[in-house]
């Protein structure tokens, strides 16, 4: 049987039943009614995905029709272009899903320059796409990948289309940008894959060790993976949440991380079932291989930390890359089974080491703070990296489930107090789902994004079961973002639609 992260089904999606919710045996059922896995967008870099100068919008929405009948979640990516006004109210570009159940936009990424054209690309992950090019559901999972190439005639048919190598490996579950690692001039990508056996078998023998594929970009890229990184442990799923390390050990190339949210921690290949949570990082360069270099531990069973990782760049201001790792159902001193969730900082150093910088801490019992994690750009103008925290099932204002989000400033002295509180307006909207600091999308100021999948997108405070999904737009200016009114509110086009589940970053 699958197992999946408990924190997973609603820090992102929520699509799991609301009956399962608090049924820790279904919240690890890869059978569960409605049951789907989808992390938190992984950070990356601003895109101009169309090159006008502004940075664009991207919003994931898995359980969109997307041009199939009604119920088949095909899954679709509304892409709305920046602007001075900052991003158009109606998407600029639609990309639809393949396949019914595909679940296409559960993760999205901006991946640089892949192709070497000059423009930004597109990564799309739909990781219960069958992959075998029907556009109905036959239950395999193998999941698929696609990059769509940016520029000015940026359409919705995608270039490269990657494909899982097993049955059930939902393959495409996370997506990032890794940057030119072995600096050939293109950027490259990494695709992760928790529920891959990680034996090579075309079958599905269910240990979920997990694996993450990694791409080299080139003139002609293609969907061939370059090279393969696979959990050492059975049940860990590894690669469920992938992303740049920046160049955290200060060696001149882009480093890799990859998080096993249920690894137990203990070094053994079997799955004992403690789930502390490990970070694996591999050290980028012309050699690059698939031997860890450096691995991140989490401090307390059943915390899943590693569900969501995100280079935030140099924080501390010391001139090397940092690295963002959430636990999100870490305790955080609430008691057992609290679920309060916890975010680390790990400053990169030459070497870096395994130990936490920085603890953030959830207040808020069932919050899961670290759900999603971001770096924010320069939020506050001060020339210092800042960072973002999801707690989507905080509960603001008696608004049960409504969700939080949180900012902090980086600097010499960053610490685990938030600079800034964003709150959900609704019940059960899961604001704090998915966090984003793509860059500047109307020319003012580096800006910030972050996702409610289950706002009904109506304007009531209570929650109607409608679950649109809605995107909120924080613009920054010259003395960065100060305020947590939204600038800009993007509605899911579609009831059940779960928009903003992802968000490219």
């Amino acid at each position: 049987m699958k197992r999946a992260v408990a924190w997973l089904l609603v820090l992102s999606i929520g699509l799991v039943a609301d009956d399962c919710w608090d049924d820790d045996d279904c919240w690890h059922d890869h059978h569960c009614d409605n049951f789907f896995v989808v992390p938190p967008p992984p950070a990356g870099p601003a895109a101009d995905l169309n090159v006008d100068g502004f940075a664009d919008v991207v919003i994931g929405a898995p359980l969109h029709d997307g041009g199939g009948p009604p119920g088949s979640q095909r899954g679709a990516v509304f892409v709305h272009f920046g602007s001075a006004t900052g991003p158009s109210a109606a998407p600029s570009l639609t990309i639809f899903g393949q396949e019914d159940g595909a679940r296409f936009g559960s993760s999205i990424a901006f991946v640089g320059d892949v192709n070497g054209r000059g423009a930004p690309d597109l990564l799309v992950g739909a990781p219960l796409d069958d992959g075998d090019g029907n556009t109905s559901e036959n239950g395999i999972d193998r999941g698929r990948a696609f990059v769509f190439f940016g520029g000015p005639a940026m359409d919705a048919t995608p270039d490269v289309v990657m494909t899982g190598a097993e049955p059930g490996a939902e393959f495409g579950t996370s997506v990032a940008r890794i940057a030119d690692t072995n600096g050939d001039g293109f950027d490259d990508w990494i695709v992760g894959a928790p529920f891959d056996d990680g034996d090579g078998n075309a079958t599905d023998e269910g240990t979920d060790r997990g694996r993450a594929f990694f791409f080299y970009g080139g003139s002609t890229p293609d969907g061939v993976p370059d090279v393969t990184f696979t959990g050492p442990e059975a049940g860990s799923q590894f690669g469920f949440a992938v992303d740049s390390a920046g160049d955290i050990n200060h060696g001149g190339a882009e480093d890799i991380a990859v998080g096993a949210p249920l690894d137990d921690g203990d070094g053994n290949a079997t799955d004992e079932g403690t789930d502390r949570g490990r970070v694996y990082v591999f050290f980028g360069g012309s050699a690059l291989d698939a031997t860890p270099d450096l691995i991140l531990t989490g401090d307390e069973n059943g915390a899943h930390f590693g569900a969501s990782v995100a280079v935030v760049l140099d924080v501390n201001n010391d001139g090397v890359d940092d690295l963002l790792v959430g636990a999100p159902l870490h305790d955080a001193g609430g008691g057992a089974g609290a679920n309060r969730g916890r975010a680390y900082v790990f400053f990169g150093g030459s070497p870096p080491d395994a130990t936490a910088d920085v603890t953030l801490s959830g207040t808020v019992n069932g919050g899961s703070f670290g759900a999603a994690v971001s770096r924010a750009g320069d939020a506050n103008g001060d020339g210092v990296w800042d960072f973002l925290v999801g707690a989507p099932l905080e509960d603001p204002g008696a608004r049960t489930d409504a969700g939080s989000a949180y900012l902090f400033f980086g600097g010499a002295g960053v610490d685990g107090i938030p600079d800034l509180t964003f709150t959900g307006a609704e019940a059960g909207a899961h604001f704090g789902a998915a966090v984003a600091g793509p860059g500047d999308i109307n020319q003012g100021g580096r800006d910030l994004i972050i996702g409610a999948p289950l706002d009904d997108a109506d304007g009531n405070a209570t929650d109607d079961a409608l679950d649109r999904g809605r995107t909120f737009v924080f613009f920054g200016g010259s003395g960065g973002v100060l305020d947590t009114t939204p600038d800009a509110t993007i509605n899911g086009p579609q009831n059940g639609a779960r928009a903003g589940s992802a968000i490219g970053n």
